[in-house]
């Protein structure tokens, strides 16, 4: 049994978007440390000094995650205050997200003061099959199914555009050169590759659930057509398949 759709709207929604930007703000500097990507095992001298130069050449900055928080808290406001629908306010929190992390990428992309060349290739496919790749397109695309209805046009369009956005930055990590400084070669090539691995799959992972999220929270206050009812159980097969193995099984790259 499914809350009343403007109690939901509201209320619940504006709250998760003010939660949710509250902790983005306060926690801004953890997700962009890196020490949290390689397990104790694999912590050496060499290891630790890579990481410790990767920082440095990266220089990440908390902004980005505190200005997804305003925009989270600010949108929750507003929904809590009736001014705006909260499925909207979902999809422009997601689409800001996007845009902070291709603006953070792209960034990292146009560094060069201290890199040193790697030979190895960067094919956009690489870390993210064809496949895949093929699969998140059709994810991002299922919130377009509830678009008829004029309770979720806007939202359903800015979710779809905020989910290629995400797979589009993903793709953009995939194929970013090698950030070394040339001090340990062989180190540095094996902290750039679990990174690329990581921020690759975490940011796909993201394009996948965004579309899953909207659906989920619309498919019951909507017609229950039977192309509605497949996309959303299609999209949560795709995010599950491809989130399990990194999580459970220590697959590298789904296959």
């Amino acid at each position: 049994m499914h809350l009343p759709f403007d109690l939901y709207d509201r209320w619940v929604l504006g709250a998760f978007d003010v939660v949710f930007g509250v902790f983005s703000f306060v926690s801004a500097r953890r997700f962009i440390e890196i020490c949290g990507f390689f397990r104790g095992s694999e912590s050496t001298g060499g290891i630790d000094a890579a990481i410790e130069r990767r920082k440095e050449l990266e220089a990440l900055s908390p902004l980005p995650w505190r200005v997804i928080g305003i925009v989270a808290i600010l949108l929750g406001v507003v929904v809590l205050f009736n001014g705006l629908p909260g499925v909207a306010s979902y999809g422009l929190i997601c689409l800001t997200m996007a845009i902070a992390l291709g603006t953070t990428y792209l960034r990292l992309r146009n560094r060069g003061e201290r890199r040193a060349a790697s030979l190895e290739p960067r094919a956009v496919t690489s870390v993210v099959t064809p496949t895949w790749l093929t699969a998140g397109v059709v994810c991002a695309l299922a919130p377009l199914l509830f678009a008829d209805d004029s309770r979720f046009r806007g939202s359903a369009i800015v979710v779809m555009l905020a989910s290629l956005g995400t797979i589009a930055v993903a793709m953009l990590a995939a194929e970013m050169p090698a950030l070394l400084t040339g001090e340990d070669v062989v180190a540095e090539l094996y902290v750039d590759r679990r990174l690329r691995r990581v921020r690759v799959h975490s940011l796909f992972a993201l394009g996948l659930g965004t579309p899953w999220v909207f659906c989920a929270g619309v498919v019951g206050y909507s017609a229950a057509t039977p192309l509605r009812i497949f996309a959303y159980w299609f999209v949560l097969a795709a995010w599950i398949a491809f989130v399990y193995p990194l999580f459970f099984r220590r697959k590298e790259v789904p296959s």
